[in-house]
């Protein structure tokens, strides 16, 4: 638990645009039968809905490196919560059961850096 909230606090001491960030794109996928709840985290750590994402169904959001956006089943609050800090453009393909989000992610251009990120898994390489 610990672990978790230290390393949301690592994200959300971010600023909102980071001096000489570029921008990029990410494209959230809903893989599953249930709606999803697409926030984006403030500097002051707190959610700012962008989108309801049904199942089936693509969002597209111009954010810039640094930034840390939530996916949840039902409210920000959800310990099942998908929390994913933009690196680069690419794509987070994502489902939920009951109260939990797993996601995949696949950068759209070569990159070396970690592709899974989530405060409830461990960041690992695929």
């Amino acid at each position: 638990m610990l672990a978790r909230v230290i390393f949301l606090a690592t994200l959300l001491s971010l600023p909102n645009v980071p001096t000489g960030a570029e921008l990029q794109v990410v494209k959230f996928i809903n893989e599953g039968s249930s709606t999803l709840s697409l926030f984006w985290i403030d500097h002051k750590g707190t959610p700012d809905p962008k989108a309801v994402i049904k199942p089936g169904a693509t969002e597209s959001q111009d954010t810039y490196e640094g930034h840390v956006f939530k996916l949840a089943v039902s409210s920000p609050a959800s310990s099942g919560a998908w929390v994913h800090r933009v690196e680069k453009s690419g794509q987070l393909s994502c489902r939920g059961e009951k109260d939990k989000v797993y996601c995949r992610w696949t950068p759209s251009v070569a990159y070396s850096g970690p592709r899974w990120e989530s405060v409830v898994s461990e960041a690992r390489d695929t």
